[in-house]
């Protein structure tokens, strides 16, 4: 007792695997772009006090030695750079580029975010 598909029935089964095929390779390549930056929690307050946000970098102001870490999930934080300040995958705070995935570790002094590490993450992450 086999299964005889008509020549119609064959193209619309083809047609339909096509199409959740397409729609399982959306969902995972969504998932895998959200990996370790999920809306929730955007900024991690650390053991030491410090906080921590992983995102990518925008609104960059080199003169002022600032910018913006934006998370997926919207949260924005303005850090600012200080001589002390430590990089991890990149040389100097001239290779901060926009849309730049990151994880920036800072503490709060009064109303500025001031930088104590920033590292560059893969491409992905954020």
């Amino acid at each position: 007792m086999g299964t005889d598909f008509t020549q119609k029935e064959s193209i619309m089964f083809g047609k339909l695997t096509k199409t959740a095929t397409i729609l399982a390779a959306i969902v995972f390549a969504l998932a895998a772009l959200t990996a370790g930056c999920t809306p929730k929690n955007a900024i991690h307050t650390l053991d030491d006090g410090t906080m921590s946000i992983r995102g990518k970098a925008r609104e960059i102001d080199r003169a002022a030695g600032t910018f913006v870490v934006k998370h997926p999930g919207g949260t924005k934080v303005k850090i600012t750079l200080t001589p002390e300040t430590r990089f991890k995958g990149l040389g100097s705070a001239r290779e901060i580029k926009k849309f730049l995935p990151l994880q920036v570790i800072y503490r709060i002094e009064g109303d500025r975010n001031l930088a104590i590490r920033v590292e560059a993450i893969p491409e992905g992450s954020c």
